[in-house]
């Protein structure tokens, strides 16, 4: 708790003339109580002054635990930006580390608080909702389930056993999903049998969801260290100090940043996705507004505690003129500011400048909004409690205009389309994609969701995607929290937002409005800005913006309640009560001491038993980015044995290795680059590796060894490949790959991989993971070309059409390779056009280039048919539309239809010279000599000394003398 003076005492300044007249008013009867005896009054003095010492003694000991808190939080704040707004694993290592000495500091603290000075303040109320949020969380990791169908499991078990190809599809899934005809239900595929020795839980990624959920414990507690700490009038100046700082530290970052926005900032990232010290320009202007919170705040602080100049009166404004006394005004208010206002105002002006050039739309939306909703909150006339509804309604209305303004396409025509909507029409970036997605999950995963900070997977089995893209989270937080946490992590969201909002709305009494009003100001524009940006980004991931914001949520839900406390109404009823009454012992604070000592011992216990899980999860990071360096590297220039790289760097034992999917992932890539590379070590040295490399994928062999019916034919392969090393390395990323898909089993590429490596289980059994390879992997169109034809022997004609049209889909400059596989696998005349992307460019392309008119008649014809039904030339200039129809009539032998739209595009493009003498030429085809020879006359009269007009002049006359 802050050591500041007791509320009355901070009121002595303002009632100090009040207090004055009242003892006048009462001189008589203060004359009669001189009467006492002295030894009275001796003892009254001994008594206050021992009771004095006593008080001093306690509140030097409090401030003494009290302070290196308060430090640590101020140096978390003002670090917890600046490497990627400590989105790491690695520094939320080190933030559980500052978890657990801090719940050791706050545990003394209280204790000392509570049996000495007797004060403690209570939980806010944010902090019991992230209490409750961090209990689903525990719960989705401690429940287990049996590996087969023994008995009823959750939507989250039942799609992990459908991923790892135990089970069929979940009812949702099955419908969209391929079904092998030899497929049998609860079985353990062969490649799992050895791996396959822990149960399954709710969460979809374990480890993930045991590394996250200590963040909600770190929230909870900040957010009383705000409210404990950062409440007084000079905790207040504190924090907000501390945040203004930090934001004008990341400002000038930025800004710098995107004056030299072609080169790279020390961290290698450059403007434009990214700002400042963060990947994410969302997370930059989330950042920012945070920031701009505590400048508002600061300014606001500035301006009522500070005293201002005293300017001469004759020296103001008083024209009547209603511009000038407001011009008057203004130049007032600046001149009257001292140096501490002027620069917190230079400092929330630099704030804001960044967060323009963020190019965050959301941001800059959600920060005109929270403007004039805070000033409502805090307006003096209504004490706060005016703005509420405004407030929300302004929310809801900045909502809608940053949909408008994240959507790719027009919103107009979208709009009016709804009922048509198609998603090939959506670009892969725009948030209707994933909300959509978003929400079939959040249905299909129901009350306790997948898993905290698991969207990233949890979310692939319901995606349709048009283009290649992985969604990390769903770009809005209660998408996220939806989906991970369910429907009860929702409700417990929003209804901690609306009791943080009902208690930062408190009304404060007019006498100590202004002990309020900064806190008030700053905790309204944070709540309103951030509640307006977290519903279309979901910028709230990093610590550096959820740490500033339980810090300062909780304290202004504090400094509220201390201003109500404050107020000279009821200070001047206790020191009745008080004067009339007799001392009496102040009560322990048990409630508090019982919550908040809970609160600490949780986090403590949770922060050390989080500890394993946080290193391993830091160290497969490390894996990750130097893996990363690697590949940015030319291929012969790259670790010739990056499988003993990776182990080598690996210090954390087996036991931690094999519940890491990542980890195992990566080795299990590195065992499948090592065998592409001892390959590339045979090869001739003028061979460039760039060209080849793709010649030496491990999935080649796979197709010839199932191809092949002689035994003689598969060892010459094998030989080929590299031998017995080559199968050793093959079938140690096939166990490690088994193993990564066990701890995650919605990874697609741990899917993928168990099919491409492994060489004990035939194709047959491994078909069983058909669905889930198909589903899974379906925004990486490389993924399902590759599976259909590994399982070409697996798959009907239609389900191969079937992926082949999704990969065509998401992809659609991959058709022209679909389309040679195709003339491959089966005859012209059974290939269907209707699997292709009904694009008019992707038919022309693929009638031009590999379906000629030639070769495929047939094909080409239905191929341009269907081209010019799907053609859609409204973003054409009308010239180049009736030029594309032209050439479609060519390719259909339309002659007459092809003059009619070389003379519409003549109309419009008539000093083109070749667009005339195609014209002519279609004349003389059409044995219509007198149209040619009208042409050739434009044509003469245009461009006289051109060669090819002078060429057909030529034509045109020997065509007479015919």
């Amino acid at each position: 708790m802050d050591n500041d003076p007791q509320p009355n005492e901070d009121l002595k300044t303002e009632h100090e003339s009040g207090r004055s007249s009242r003892s006048r008013r009462s001189s008589s009867t203060s004359s009669r109580g001189t009467r006492r005896s002295g030894v009275d009054q001796g003892r009254g003095r001994a008594s206050r002054s021992t009771s004095k010492s006593r008080e001093k003694k306690e509140d030097w000991l409090t401030t003494l635990v009290a302070w290196p808190i308060r430090i640590g939080c101020m140096v978390l704040l003002l670090a917890s930006p600046w490497f990627y707004g400590s989105a790491p694993w690695i520094s939320q290592y080190f933030l559980n580390w500052g978890l657990f000495a801090g719940s050791l500091a706050i545990l003394l603290y209280v204790l000392i608080a509570a049996f000495r000075s007797g004060e403690i303040p209570g939980l806010p109320v944010a902090s019991w909702f992230l209490l409750g949020l961090f209990a689903i969380a525990a719960y989705q990791t401690s429940a287990q389930y049996e590996l087969l169908e023994s008995s009823h499991a959750p939507p989250s078990v039942q799609v992990q056993r459908w991923a790892l190809g135990i089970s069929s599809a979940p009812p949702p899934i099955d419908g969209y999903t391929l079904h092998p005809d030899s497929f049998v239900a609860n079985q353990i595929p062969c490649d799992l049998q050895s791996v396959a020795s822990s149960p399954l839980t709710r969460s979809i990624e374990p480890l993930h969801s045991r590394g996250a959920m200590v963040s909600l414990l770190l929230c909870a507690l900040l957010c009383w260290c705000g409210a404990a700490f950062f409440s007084s009038r000079q905790g207040q100046f504190w924090l907000f100090l501390t945040i203004t700082f930090t934001g004008v530290a990341v400002a000038a970052f930025g800004i710098q940043g995107a004056l030299s926005y072609k080169e790279a900032n020390i961290l290698g990232l450059r403007t434009g996705g990214s700002f400042a010290s963060f990947q994410s320009k969302n997370s930059a202007g989330g950042f920012l507004n945070i920031a701009l919170a505590g400048a508002i705040g600061l300014f606001a602080w500035t301006l009522i505690h500070l005293k201002r100049k005293k300017m001469d009166v004759r020296y103001r404004v008083s024209e009547e003129n209603t511009f000038m006394k407001l011009k008057g005004a203004v130049e007032d208010f600046f001149a009257d500011l001292n140096t501490a206002q002027i620069a917190s105002l230079l400092c929330l002006v630099l704030i804001v400048v960044a967060l323009l050039m963020s190019l965050c739309r959301g941001a800059m939306v959600a920060a005109v909004v929270a403007v004039v909703g805070a000033s409502m909150m805090a307006h003096y006339k209504s004490r706060g409690r005016g703005g509420a509804i405004v407030s929300a309604l302004l929310i809801f209305v900045s909502v809608g205009g940053m949909v408008a303004l994240q959507v790719d396409e027009d919103v107009y025509g979208r709009l009016q389309s709804l009922a048509e909507f198609d998603l090939e029409e959506d670009a892969i970036n725009g948030r209707t994609y994933i909300w959509g997605v978003a929400w079939k999950a959040m249905l299909f995963y129901g009350w306790l969701g997948s898993g905290l900070g698991t969207f990233h997977f949890a979310y692939l089995p319901f995606q349709d995607p048009s283009s290649p893209g992985w969604f990390y989270h769903p770009e809005s937080l209660f998408f996220q929290c939806a989906v991970d946490l369910g429907w009860f992590g929702l409700l417990l969201m929003i209804l901690g937002i609306f009791a943080s909002f009902l208690s930062i709305q408190r009304r404060v009494p007019g006498d100590v409005w202004k002990y309020g009003f900064p806190m008030k100001l700053a905790g309204g524009y944070l709540l309103i800005s951030q509640c307006a940006h977290s519903a279309v980004d979901f910028a709230m991931i990093v610590p550096a913006l959820f740490l500033p914001t339980s810090i300062l949520l909780g304290a202004a839900s504090a400094s509220l309640r201390r201003a109500c406390a404050m107020s000279s109404k009821y200070a001047d009823k206790r020191g009745t009560l008080e004067s009339m009454a007799k001392p009496i012992a102040k009560p322990r604070p048990w409630g508090a001491l019982v919550s908040i000592s809970g609160l600490a011992l949780l986090s403590g216990a949770m922060a050390w038993r989080a500890e394993p899980d946080l290193a391993n999860l830091a160290a497969s990071e490390s894996m990750e980015w130097w893996v990363k360096g690697e590949s940015r590297k030319p291929i012969e220039e790259q670790s010739p044995d990056r499988y003993r790289e990776l182990i080598s760097q690996w210090q954390l034992g087996a036991d931690a290795l094999k519940n890491n999917p990542l980890a195992l992932r990566l080795l299990a890539d590195a065992c499948l680059y090592d065998f592409q590379r001892n390959q590339m070590n045979k090869a001739p040295g003028n061979v460039n590796w760039q060209q080849v490399w793709h010649t030496t994928d491990p999935l080649l062999l796979q197709i010839g060894l199932d191809r092949s019916t002689s035994t003689k034919t598969q060892e010459i392969l094998v030989e080929q490949a590299g031998g017995k090393p080559a199968v050793e390395r093959l079938e140690q990323a096939s166990l490690f790959y088994a193993r990564s898909q066990w701890t995650a089993p919605l990874d697609w590429r741990a899917c993928w991989g168990r099919c491409l490596a492994t060489l004990q289980c035939s194709r047959d059994q491994m078909s069983r993971l058909i669905s889930p390879v198909d589903m899974l992997g379906r925004h990486v169109p490389k993924q399902m070309i590759n599976s259909a034809l590994l399982f070409r022997q697996q798959l009907t004609d239609e389900q191969l059409d079937t992926i082949w049209k999704q990969s065509m889909r998401t992809k659609p400059s991959s058709s022209i390779a679909t389309a040679r596989n195709l003339l491959v696998e089966r005859e012209p005349e059974k290939i269907d056009i209707s699997i292709f992307p009904p694009r008019s460019d992707i038919l022309q392309s693929l009638a031009r280039s590999v379906f000629t008119k030639e070769k495929y008649p047939d094909l080409n014809r239905q191929l341009w048919e269907l081209a010019v039904e799907k053609f859609d030339g409204s973003q054409l200039p009308i010239g180049k539309r009736e030029l594309w129809l032209a050439d479609a009539s060519r390719a259909l032998e339309k002659l007459d239809q092809e003059i009619e739209h070389l003379k519409g595009a003549r109309r419009f493009m008539p000093t083109d010279v070749s667009v005339g003498l195609r014209l002519a030429n279609c004349y003389l085809e059409n044995q219509d000599p007198l149209g040619a020879e009208a042409v050739a006359e434009e044509l003469i009269r245009l461009a006289p000394s051109d060669p090819t007009v002078q060429s057909f002049r030529n034509r045109l006359r020997a065509y007479r003398l015919r």
